[in-house]
């Protein structure tokens, strides 16, 4: 990663855009403030592994389904059904 003056991408948008094309990311500040950040097009990494990365977020030691919870609403009727049920019974009063 690599931080550079705004008005410096007014004098050498080449330079920049061949560093972001190897693959570095480049922060563009004004007045020492981040305003945009440059990353590769190829990098296609998803949301949650770049908050990962970054530390913002942590990802869930056993992640998966909790059977627990999914038996108990395969007992329950279906929602079409519910809906179905529900429409009869307005129409028939």
């Amino acid at each position: 990663m690599e931080t550079i003056p705004l008005g410096e991408m007014n004098h050498n948008p080449a330079k920049i855009t061949a560093k972001v094309r190897q693959g570095v990311t480049v922060i563009l500040t004004e007045h020492g403030k981040e305003v945009i950040v440059m990353t590769p097009a190829a990098q296609s990494t998803s949301v949650l592994d770049r908050l990962a990365a970054e530390g913002k977020i942590r990802r869930a030691a056993h992640p998966g389904a909790m059977p627990e919870l999914l038996d108990d609403l395969t007992k329950l009727p279906s929602l079409s059904d519910m809906l179905i049920a529900e429409r009869d019974k307005e129409r028939n009063r």
